[in-house]
């Protein structure tokens, strides 16, 4: 006998959909109100968890809800989930797509967006390190898509974000998975590796702008099994870029659903830049 609680698979995705659904109308709303239907700019980061899996369906309902006009996927795969990914992003007008490996089934990033942009090469980037960043340069505006490694091999890429100053000259964002933050208070304690190199990505001049407007918060995008939590998924701003950015938001809830093991992550800006290349 079925009880209220009870709830088959094809329950539980028809009313996902009707929450994604219900979210985006939201979202659209809320944006069309506060900027004007043609303004302003939408970057969503999300680390998918190993790709997607079986679990693409919900987690392009999402990006779709998440309304983007740039997104910044990681831990995507090429790959037939990949392209899966790809082929629902454009279907939802983010045509302009680049990906940092061909390898398949390697864990990497995406840039998918509206507008075309092209991309910088990673000069610099230590050797097998290339698969981890996509840099995005559209008109007006650069971005840095980002997928750390964990444990002590993330400090090579680190060194090499130290060392690309001259991204803190323009309108350049740091964006994705840097797999750190900061002691104490991207976490409980002070367990996390490379924090003193996120510190210094700060020290340079990039902007934490969900910390800048979230001094005392304390909002985790991954918790472990042991229900440790970590603020892991960052956007960073560039000086010039920072006072443009009107709000910035994690949704948990899609991690709490399980679609991922992490919380998706939104910015968007006062004006969009005429993203031309």
């Amino acid at each position: 006998m079925k009880t209220p609680g009870d709830e088959t698979p094809n329950n539980s995705m028809q009313r996902t959909a009707l929450r994604a659904a219900a979210d985006a109308e939201r979202w659209a709303a809320e944006r069309a109100q506060d900027c004007g239907e043609d303004d302003g700019m939408r970057i969503v980061t999300w680390n998918i968890q190993h790709g997607g899996g079986r679990r693409v369906p919900q987690i392009l309902q999402h990006l779709e809800a998440l309304l983007p006009d740039i997104a910044v996927v990681t831990e995507f795969r090429p790959g037939s989930t990949g392209s899966a990914i790809q082929a629902g992003l454009q279907k939802h007008g983010l045509l302009h797509q680049s990906v940092a490996t061909t390898r398949l089934q390697q864990n990497s990033v995406l840039v998918a967006a509206r507008r075309p942009f092209y991309v910088r090469p990673p000069v610099g980037i230590p050797a097998g390190y290339e698969h981890r960043s996509v840099t995005a340069v559209f008109d007006d505006l650069i971005v840095c898509g980002l997928y750390s490694p964990n444990m002590k091999a993330k400090a090579p890429l680190f060194d090499w974000l130290l060392g690309r100053t001259e991204l803190l000259g323009g309108r350049a964002l740091l964006v994705g998975d840097f797999n750190t933050g900061l002691h104490y208070e991207d976490e409980s304690g002070a367990t996390l590796l490379c924090a003193k190199h996120f510190a210094g990505l700060l020290g340079q001049g990039w902007v934490d702008i969900w910390r800048t407007r979230n001094p005392q918060g304390r909002e985790f995008s991954w918790v472990s099994n042991a229900n440790n939590g970590f603020r892991l998924d960052h956007v960073l701003a560039s000086p010039d870029l920072a006072g443009a950015v009107r709000a910035v938001a994690y949704s948990h809830e899609l991690r709490v659903r399980g679609v991922s093991d992490h919380s998706a992550m939104f910015v968007d800006l006062d004006h969009a830049a005429e993203l031309t290349p």
